[in-house]
């Protein structure tokens, strides 16, 4: 339990710290961005440098690992340490106990939510392409993989530019650690499959957002 804890109150204080940064480094990339040449905004490894720099390794990433670890050692060893002396329904209680616990803990941690964002400008004439792209490969493939859930497609309305038609796709992930995982696993091979079926009519855009209410 106490390791639980101290995983809890360190995954909120990597979190909240992380996005302080996060936001003072995307405000420095954006412009950046802004100020870039067009066709390096096309380009698929900016692209990627972008993503890096928006997803970092995280630390907590190996503290959560040692910790869980550590937890779930001392967990079995008490099991086990309670079996040999007490009633067998003593152990069954406890064992409830640890799953009771360990639901409490997720349940914690998805309190604190992250949204994965990626706003993309479609040029006139390939929605549906585009759309249709989304919803029968990439959405399903990025559920597969199981890192990203809760997906949705919202079309933006406002600060649209002459020629083009902007969409905006959300995940929901646990935490950038996560996400980085994610973006090196699948993320890259897709948006390379991405620029190699749309080249410079679909040009995206990620942002890593906090749900605070």
């Amino acid at each position: 339990m106490f390791c639980q804890l101290v995983l809890i109150i360190v995954n909120h204080f990597m979190i909240t710290e992380d996005m302080k940064i996060g936001n003072e480094f995307g405000n420095y990339c954006s412009e950046r961005q802004r100020t870039m040449q067009y066709e390096n905004c096309e380009s698929n490894n900016i692209h990627n440098m972008v993503c890096k720099f928006y997803f970092p390794l995280q630390p907590e990433m190996f503290l959560s690992n040692v910790l869980g670890l550590l937890s779930s050692a001392l967990q079995v060893i008490i099991c086990i340490f309670v079996a040999g002396i007490f009633n067998w329904y003593i152990t069954v209680i406890l064992l409830v106990s640890i799953i009771l616990q360990n639901i409490f803990v997720k349940k914690m941690k998805k309190e604190i939510m992250l949204i994965y964002n990626t706003t993309y400008h479609v040029e006139e004439g390939q929605e549906k392409f585009f759309l249709a792209w989304m919803n029968e490969f990439y959405l399903p493939e990025v559920e597969k993989h199981g890192a990203l859930y809760a997906p949705r497609i919202a079309r933006i309305l406002s600060h649209i530019e002459e020629g083009s038609v902007c969409y905006s796709v959300q995940f929901e992930v646990e935490n950038s650690a996560i996400l980085h995982r994610w973006h090196q696993e699948q993320g890259v091979k897709l948006n390379e499959e991405l620029l190699k079926i749309f080249k410079d009519k679909v040009i995206g855009f990620p942002t890593l957002m906090e749900v605070i209410v």
